[in-house]
């Protein structure tokens, strides 16, 4: 676990949302008002990843607008990644983010931190890259799951599966 504080931008934002859900909460249960608190819950969790990822991008937008894509989280993201590749060469990462637009910008972040773009494969509903990678994703015959000839691990162990011998789909 990294902690990783917001900036300043993120900061105001979020306190923005808190506000709104302490007002959202004081209105009656059942009113619009009350109903409103889930979205501005899951607005601060997007504020708390990137300043600008409450704001509607998608894939297309994310890459035209001129929003940098940088944030405190992405650039310790691409921190560690480049210090991981620096100590392990040959190490790939599995990075789950749930919102298109920053799939995009930690692609343009990884690529300024020095990956090469053709070492990063982005998978949404965007790319065709799933389609690409599928075919050499496998287990092999310990279960052990493989990318390639490469074996897929985490910071616990490499990962398992009960099929052995599969291909991953």
């Amino acid at each position: 676990l990294v902690r990783v504080d917001m900036n300043a931008a993120q900061d105001a934002k979020y306190e923005q949302y808190v506000e709104q859900v302490k007002k959202a909460l004081k209105a009656p249960p059942k009113s619009k008002e009350r109903a409103q608190v889930l979205g501005l819950l899951a607005r601060m969790a997007l504020v708390a990843i990137h300043p600008n990822l409450d704001e509607g991008y998608d894939w297309k937008t994310a890459a035209s607008s001129s929003v940098t894509p940088h944030s405190p989280k992405f650039d310790k993201l691409a921190q560690n990644v480049m210090r991981d590749r620096r100590q392990k060469p040959g190490c790939g990462h599995i990075i789950f983010v749930d919102n298109v637009a920053a799939h995009r910008w930690v692609v343009e972040v990884l690529v300024e931190a020095g990956m090469p773009r053709d070492r990063i494969a982005v998978l949404n509903a965007k790319t065709k890259a799933w389609d690409k990678i599928s075919k050499h994703m496998t287990t092999d015959e310990q279960g052990l799951a493989r990318y390639k000839s490469f074996l897929l691990t985490t910071a616990h162990g490499p990962c398992r599966a009960s099929l052995t011998s599969a291909n991953i789909r």
